[in-house]
């Protein structure tokens, strides 16, 4: 799903709300410790953990915003593909890339979002995930640039049931991010070894 037109939805980063200081964009790459303070995953040890391991030095990625609610409204489609499901679980992660310069290429977003699809299929039986390239104010570059938020669902009886379908979605999700990362790494050093730029390298990568 692309949102880019006018309306869509958009990102600031680093961004802060006005209303409550509190509430802001953590740089979990830079300051791991600063996860403590990211509310949503408190008490949630799934997306704890999940935030943790997509910030991770190892990794290719970074996070700037999420949030996890209950939900017992549904769409046609899911309704469809769920028939006995009572409640959902869901959430978003808003996804961006640590080295700054892919973050200006829809390319890259685009190839990222067809090797999760890829890695996501098949999905545990009662989770789905959506994935949405948007616009991204940069503003250490002071520049517009792209990020991919991504929704999951858990879908069950109850929620309870529907919360553990969700984390079996977010494990799922975990891995196949960390696969991609570790093919994006092996690209990076081919094109270090040969001199091609990193742009090119990647492209083939994903």
């Amino acid at each position: 799903m692309v949102e880019l037109g006018e309306g869509a939805d958009r990102l600031e980063i680093p961004w802060a709300d006005p209303d409550d200081p509190a509430n802001r964009f953590y740089n979990l790459r830079a300051e791991p410790a600063l996860l403590a303070q990211v509310v949503e995953a408190r008490a949630n040890p799934a997306l704890r953990g999940f935030l943790q391991s997509v910030n991770a030095p190892a990794s290719f990625f970074g996070t700037a915003k999420c949030d996890t609610w209950t939900s017992n409204e549904f769409s046609a489609g899911e309704r469809a593909s769920f028939p006995t499901a009572g409640t959902k679980y869901a959430s978003y992660v808003d996804l961006f890339f640590a080295r700054d310069e892919f973050n200006f290429l829809r390319q890259h977003y685009e190839q990222l979002a067809r090797r999760l699809a890829q890695q996501l299929t098949p999905e545990p039986a009662a989770a789905r995930a959506e994935l949405c390239l948007r616009h991204c104010y940069y503003r250490e570059r002071k520049a517009w640039g792209y990020y991919l938020t991504i929704f999951l669902y858990g879908y069950a009886a109850d929620p309870s049931h529907a919360q553990e379908q969700w984390t079996a979605g977010l494990a799922t999700l975990g891995r196949a991010l960390r696969c991609i990362a570790e093919l994006l790494q092996q690209a990076l050093k081919q094109a270090q070894a040969v001199g091609a730029s990193p742009s090119e390298s990647t492209r083939r990568g994903t």
